[in-house]
């Protein structure tokens, strides 16, 4: 009896280890999974905060040649305060954006981790954002910080003319920037939802994998216990009458 319980239980330990397994692979990649989406979902924000930023660089470029343009046409000193806060403000922030665009900038919210390739497209803009800066803050120095200061238009006209010189190439090499942060974003969705697609295809697996060496071994071994158990039934009802026929003949 006990070696039938011991050929009994053997196989249904077996069958409870697989079957852990095969539960905690699934559970594994489910995480995984979860992981890969939340990593994602930060990624993307991230991605899109890139590119936001790096368009509006392109808007500030713009801003600062406004602002160097309007010295030159107009004498008003409302309009000239203005216009040199707004340079400034512009230039403050084209410059800390620049920057942290390549360096990254906890405070703006940027990692700074880019590709060679958008290093490489960076470095190709930096003397035109250098020439531009240099330029915005010699107007700056000319017209007073509150544009205040008295300043013939002929005598700004060639800072002027370098910063509207050195927009058009800076603007056309943001747009690339911009342009390739775009593509590396499309490209990092486009690797998850290969990554997903293996992890689905993977757990899909090793379900069809426990549906085969666990389930259908389990219904095997459970249709065994249940024919020992009905043998044994047997054995036992037949030695029961056996029993009872043996004690009506010993009884006068």
């Amino acid at each position: 009896m006990a070696q039938v319980s011991s050929e009994l239980l053997a196989p249904t330990r077996r069958l409870t280890r697989l079957y852990v397994s095969a539960l905690g692979a699934v559970a594994l990649l489910s995480v995984v999974a979860q992981l890969l989406v939340q990593h994602a979902l930060n990624q993307q924000t991230s991605d899109a905060h890139v590119v936001n930023v790096a368009g509006r660089q392109r808007m500030l470029s713009q801003r600062l040649s406004k602002a160097a343009l309007t010295f030159q046409v107009t004498t008003d000193p409302g309009e000239r305060k203005g216009r040199a806060d707004e340079l400034a403000q512009a230039m403050a922030l084209w410059e800390r954006s620049h920057r942290a665009l390549q360096q990254g900038d906890p405070g703006m919210g940027l990692p700074g981790k880019n590709t060679p390739e958008v290093t490489r497209m960076f470095q190709a803009i930096e003397p035109l954002h250098q020439s531009m800066l240099r330029d915005g803050k010699d107007l700056l120095a000319a017209v007073g910080a509150g544009g205040e200061k008295p300043v013939e238009a002929a005598a700004i006209q060639p800072i002027v003319a370098a910063i509207l010189a050195a927009e058009p190439g800076f603007l056309s090499g943001m747009d690339r920037v911009v342009s390739q942060y775009a593509h590396e974003a499309t490209a990092r969705i486009e690797r998850l939802r290969l990554v997903e697609l293996i992890l689905l295809c993977v757990t899909l697996g090793v379900l069809f994998l426990e549906g085969l060496y666990i389930f259908r071994p389990a219904v095997r071994e459970i249709r065994r216990t249940i024919s020992h158990l009905a043998q044994a039934r047997g054995h036992l009802d037949n030695t029961v009458q056996a029993l009872r026929a043996i004690a009506g003949i010993g009884q006068p």
